[in-house]
C-alpha cells in the first residue's frame, strides 16, 4: 500500500524543484536542484575541439580538458555519447585522486552532433536536468551551432579554421591527441 504521506513529500519536493527552489532530497538528505543547462559559446568551442580532431572517432576527454564537464552534458542532446577505449588507444591516463574520482572518459560524436555542427540542424537552447536525467527541453528556443558562436561574437569559418578555436580555448591543438 502507497504511504499518503510519503506521496505528499515526493510532491512537495517537486513543487519545490520546479519552482526553482534548491532542497534535500526527504529521503537520502541529498542537495537537489533542477539544473537548466544551456547551449553556449564555451559548449560549442569544445565541441569544435573535438570535430576538428576526431571527426566522429572516439575521443579522450580529461578531466583538465577545457569545458570538458560543459560539452560532456551534449550527451542529453544526443549529439556526444560515451564510449569504451579503443583497443588500440594509446592514452598515458595520469595517476588517479581516489577523492577526485575519474581522471576522463572516452566520448565520440553521434550523427546528430554532426548534423548540428555542420549547421543541418537546430536544437533544443536548454535542457533542465535532475540527477543526470533531461526533465524538460526548451520548447521554443532553438539554437544551430553557428548561432551559439554568433551569439558570442564568433565567426564560424574563423573557428573552424582552427588558430582562434585553440586560442580562445586557451590550448594547442595538440591537447586532443
Amino acid at each position: 500500500m502507497i504511504d499518503q504521506l510519503e506521496l505528499a513529500e515526493k510532491s512537495d519536493f517537486w513543487e519545490e524543484l520546479l519552482a526553482g527552489q534548491s532542497t534535500h532530497c526527504r529521503t537520502c538528505g541529498r542537495y537537489a536542484h533542477l539544473d537548466k543547462r544551456r547551449i553556449d559559446k564555451g559548449v560549442a568551442l569544445s565541441f569544435a575541439a573535438i570535430w576538428r580532431t576526431h571527426g566522429m572517432e572516439p575521443c579522450y576527454l580529461a578531466k583538465n580538458f577545457p569545458k570538458q564537464r560543459s560539452v560532456t552534458l551534449l550527451k542529453h542532446w544526443g549529439m556526444l555519447v560515451q564510449v569504451e577505449p579503443p583497443e588500440d588507444a594509446k592514452v598515458e591516463y595520469p595517476q588517479a585522486n581516489p577523492r577526485r574520482g575519474k581522471r576522463g572518459s572516452w566520448w565520440q560524436i553521434t550523427e546528430r552532433g554532426k548534423l548540428w555542427i555542420t549547421g543541418k540542424i537546430s536544437v533544443p537552447r536548454w535542457a533542465k536536468i535532475f540527477d543526470d536525467e533531461v526533465y524538460e527541453f526548451s520548447k521554443h528556443r532553438r539554437v544551430t551551432f553557428q548561432n551559439a558562436l554568433k551569439e558570442s561574437g564568433f565567426d564560424f569559418d574563423e573557428i573552424m579554421e582552427g588558430n582562434a578555436l585553440w586560442a580562445e580555448l586557451g590550448m594547442g591543438e595538440d591537447w586532443l591527441r
